[in-house]
């Protein structure tokens, strides 16, 4: 017996989800990462530089930048 391919269903469109979901989601998804969380800690203290949140999170620079990016891709 063959089998047939199932169609291909774009994201989010199953459990009839909502864009507003899909944002929530990614947000989560960012924020799933622990120096990620110790960062937004950190912004909602004050203003920080790249530098003190590395130094904070004890990583080097470009990884913090790279931890950002993906918090500011996420919203």
């Amino acid at each position: 017996m063959e089998r047939s391919s199932s169609p291909t269903v774009a994201p989010g469109a199953c459990c009839g989800a909502q864009p507003d979901h899909q944002r929530a989601a990614a947000i989560f998804k960012a924020l799933g990462h622990p120096t990620r969380t110790l960062v937004v800690a950190a912004l909602r203290e004050r203003e920080r530089c790249v530098q003190d949140l590395a130094e904070r999170a004890a990583c080097d620079i470009s990884t913090m930048s790279a931890h950002l990016a993906v918090l500011r891709n996420a919203g």
